[in-house]
C-alpha cells in the first residue's frame, strides 16, 4: 500500500510540473507590474520549462518568446527614434520636467503593437504620461520578434525621454 502511495505522489508531481506554468494557477518565478500594481509579464521556470506570458489589462494570458533570437524591430536605430521623437511627440507643460515614461509593447507575432501599458512614469507629470501613450500609438514596427526562423509574440519596453527647464 505505501508503494502504491508514493507511486502516485511522484507521478501526480511530475504532473504538477510539467502542467503548473500553463495552468491558471500561475506560479511565476519572475513577474514585472506596470505602475497599476497589476502584471503584465510573467516568466514561469519549473525543471527545463521555460515559458513567459504577457498578460492584458483583462487578464488573458498571451505566450511570449522570453529572449527570441531577433527582437522585434520598431525603428531602424536610434537616431531614426530620435528623430520620430523629436517630430511627433506633442506635449505642453507649465513645470520643469526631467526624465523619461517607460512603456511595455506587447508585438504579435505579424508585427503589430496590441497592447501598450506603462510601466515607469514621471513624478508629477501625467501630460508626459498621455503625451508618451499618444506617440506609441504612431509607431509603426518595423518587423516582429523572431526565434528559430518563424514570428513569435513578444515585449519590447521602451522609454520616452522629456526635458523642459522653463
Amino acid at each position: 500500500m505505501r508503494q502504491k502511495r508514493i507511486i502516485i505522489y511522484i507521478i501526480s508531481s511530475l504532473i504538477g510540473l510539467f502542467y503548473s506554468c500553463s495552468s491558471s494557477s500561475l506560479m511565476a518565478n519572475k513577474e514585472l507590474r506596470d505602475i497599476e500594481g497589476k502584471p503584465f509579464k510573467l516568466v514561469c521556470f519549473k525543471t527545463n520549462v521555460d515559458k513567459a506570458y504577457y498578460v492584458t489589462r483583462k487578464g488573458r494570458k498571451i505566450v511570449i518568446c522570453n529572449n527570441p533570437e531577433e527582437r522585434a524591430v520598431l525603428f531602424n536605430d536610434t537616431l531614426s527614434f530620435q528623430d520620430f521623437v523629436n517630430k511627433e511627440l506633442r506635449w505642453t507643460t507649465n513645470k520643469d520636467v526631467e526624465g523619461k515614461v517607460y512603456i511595455a509593447l506587447l508585438i504579435d507575432k505579424n508585427g503589430k503593437i496590441r497592447e501598450k501599458r506603462v510601466v515607469k512614469e514621471i513624478d508629477q507629470c501625467h501630460e508626459c504620461t498621455v503625451a508618451a501613450l499618444n506617440l506609441v500609438d504612431r509607431i509603426k514596427p518595423i518587423k516582429a520578434a523572431m526565434d528559430k526562423g518563424h514570428s513569435v509574440n513578444s515585449i519590447s519596453i521602451i522609454y520616452i525621454p522629456f526635458s523642459v527647464r522653463k
